[in-house]
């Protein structure tokens, strides 16, 4: 039996500001019809705010196709204003087979 690391990985988000204080937050990934949304309260930000990150239960990531493109968001309301990070790609045979994915949302 083999055991392939990372069935339950952590996305982690660079942002280029902080987002410590919003009061609303959805995480997004979208590969082909399978649709993934988070709210703030599964979301883990670092003590900075710069950095989020959210990791991914095994059902889910069971449900990525091998070998895809999905596409990972986050929006996030700050201050009365809505923000959001542009879409990032992210092969799903990364997230099938890495425990931990940081992915640069400048």
């Amino acid at each position: 039996m083999s055991i392939i690391p990372g069935t339950t990985p952590t996305l982690t988000l660079s942002l280029d500001r902080s987002i410590t204080g919003c009061t609303a937050a959805e995480f997004c990934l979208a590969c082909g019809t399978v649709r993934l949304l988070r709210p703030l309260s599964d979301l883990s930000l670092s003590a900075d705010g710069t950095e989020v990150s959210l990791r991914l239960t095994q059902t889910e990531t069971l449900m990525l196709p091998d070998n895809q493109i999905a596409k990972v968001q986050l929006r996030v309301m700050l201050g009365g204003a809505v923000f959001a990070t542009d879409s990032i790609p992210v092969p799903t045979k990364e997230l099938l087979h890495r425990e931990e994915l940081i992915a640069d949302a400048h």
